[in-house]
Formats: structure tokens, C-alpha cells, sequence
């Protein structure tokens, strides 16, 4: 796993909200209790914990704070004062409760007419909407060739239909 996240790491900051991982490529922690770099420490926290998803993305996200928090005391040393709320604040960026949303609904397929682009429009906001039919145009892409037409013609109507009821205003 640790190899795997070394190579991939810089695939890992392009992903929404987790840009700050790049940061941490090559980031002298300069205090005694640290002799790795930022990324190599979490790594090793990420490799060291149990194969569960929570304490995997945890480890993953537990000091990323840390490139917010630094203070250099009189002797040279980094302090991270604060670091774990700052790290708390990162990680429900990039875990936000919209990937949740998107998830849980990415399947649900509603006729595109107006009455009803109107009211996911009211109810998701166009962002969220916009970012919906994304998700389901990957999913459809994803899916065989012979079933994408029929998807990607009603997301084709559901993005026109959103158009016009903004254009509407």
C-alpha cells in the first residue's frame, strides 16, 4: 500500500478538496519527534493502521493541518499548535456531505420535463443538479456500449431542460 500511495500521490491532491496532499510532498516537519517528511509520516500512519476505511482516511487526513498550523520556536523547532482542528476542517472539505448526496442519488432517474427540472433544481441547487448529471453521465459511460445511447439522450434532455429553466431565472 505504501508503494502504491508514493506513485499515486500526486494523483491523490488533483482529487476535490485534497490538494493539500501536495504540499506535503517533501515538507520538513523540523521537529525532533519527526524525522519524515509530511507525506512519508502519512503514509506510514496510513499503512500502520487497520484495513477500515474511517482509520485509512483518517490516517490519510489527520495532519494535513499541519501546513496551516506551523510556528518556529527560538531553537529552530515547528510546533503545530492547533493542527488537529485545522486537519478536522480539511478533511470535511474534502469529504463534504454533497459526496454523500451525489452518491445516494446517482441512480435515481426521474423523467426530464420541466415540472420536474424545476423542482431538483429548487431542491439541490445548480451546482448540485450539474454535478448529478456528471455522475451520471460517468456511470452511463462506464455502463456497455449498447445501453449508453438511451442514457446519455435523456441526460442530454435533462441538461437542456436545466438550461432553460435558468435561463428563465
Amino acid at each position: 500500500l505504501g508503494a502504491v500511495l508514493r506513485e499515486f500521490w500526486d494523483v491523490l491532491g488533483e482529487l476535490p478538496g485534497l490538494d493539500f496532499l501536495w504540499e506535503m510532498k517533501g515538507y520538513d516537519q523540523q521537529n525532533p519527534h519527526h524525522t519524515l517528511d509530511l507525506m512519508e509520516h502519512t503514509i506510514a500512519a496510513v499503512v500502520s493502521v487497520p484495513a477500515r476505511e474511517p482509520l485509512r482516511l483518517a490516517a490519510l487526513l489527520h495532519d494535513g493541518g499541519k501546513l496551516r498550523c506551523r510556528t518556529v520556536d527560538g531553537e529552530g523547532i515547528a510546533h503545530y499548535y492547533g493542527h488537529p482542528r485545522e486537519s478536522a476542517k480539511l478533511a470535511e472539505t474534502a469529504l463534504r456531505r454533497r459526496v454523500v448526496d451525489l452518491v445516494e442519488r446517482h441512480d435515481l432517474w426521474a423523467p426530464p420535463t420541466l415540472p420536474t427540472a424545476r423542482r431538483w433544481l429548487g431542491k439541490l441547487g445548480e451546482e448540485e443538479l450539474r454535478d448529478l448529471l456528471a455522475l451520471e453521465r460517468g456511470d452511463t459511460l462506464g455502463h456497455a456500449p449498447d445501453c449508453q445511447p438511451p442514457r446519455l439522450a435523456l441526460l442530454d434532455q435533462w441538461e437542456a431542460l436545466l438550461d432553460m429553466v435558468l435561463a428563465e431565472g
